[in-house]
């Protein structure tokens, strides 16, 4: 089998990811959306996580 190159943006790529796991499992659609998963993480940037030691901006007092 051949392989492709498919160029499309990040949402589209979410897209496919969600109708993938919407597939029934008999459907055995879980491996490719695994790949796909791996191949959208290798290419985007990953949002750091929040530091929970970082202390936490608190909005400020209203006056009563």
């Amino acid at each position: 089998m051949n392989e492709l190159t498919l160029t499309l943006f990040e949402g589209e790529v979410k897209d496919i990811i969600n109708v993938l796991g919407q597939m029934p499992t008999q459907s055995n659609a879980w491996p490719l959306m695994q790949k796909v998963i791996a191949q959208l993480q290798a290419q985007v940037p990953q949002q750091p996580a929040a530091d929970a030691s970082a202390p936490v901006a608190e909005a400020p007092a209203q006056a009563q």
